[in-house]
């Protein structure tokens, strides 16, 4: 898959790099009011965040998940997340199965 940033007017959608680690970390270290509607634990520390980050890049490697970031654009810092995951990736959690490809977005609170 091609590591290339796709660009719109407003936002950059671009793979993960190590100094996005603490806005990822923001994002993904929520409250209640979020985290009741997400599958995953909220973070409690970067080395939460550090060790998704390694996932993410693990799914570069294997073709299994690519996840891109949404950035704002002029700041280019990270607000959420979109992954793109090949047949299976994620089945078990969702408890369905997932036929071709499928689609996931998050994005933090404000």
């Amino acid at each position: 898959m091609n590591r290339s940033p796709l660009e719109t007017a407003r936002l950059t959608l671009r793979p993960p790099t190590d100094a996005d680690a603490p806005a990822i970390h923001r994002g993904r270290s929520t409250g209640p009011e979020v985290a009741c509607y997400v599958m995953w634990r909220a973070h409690r520390s970067l080395d939460d965040t550090h060790a998704y980050m390694s996932h993410m890049e693990k799914g570069w490697q294997s073709g299994a998940e690519f996840t891109w970031l949404i950035c704002l654009k002029p700041s280019a810092e990270a607000v959420g997340a979109i992954a793109r995951r090949k047949d299976g990736v994620h089945a078990q959690a969702s408890r369905r199965p997932v036929n071709g490809l499928s689609l996931a977005a998050a994005a933090g609170s404000p």
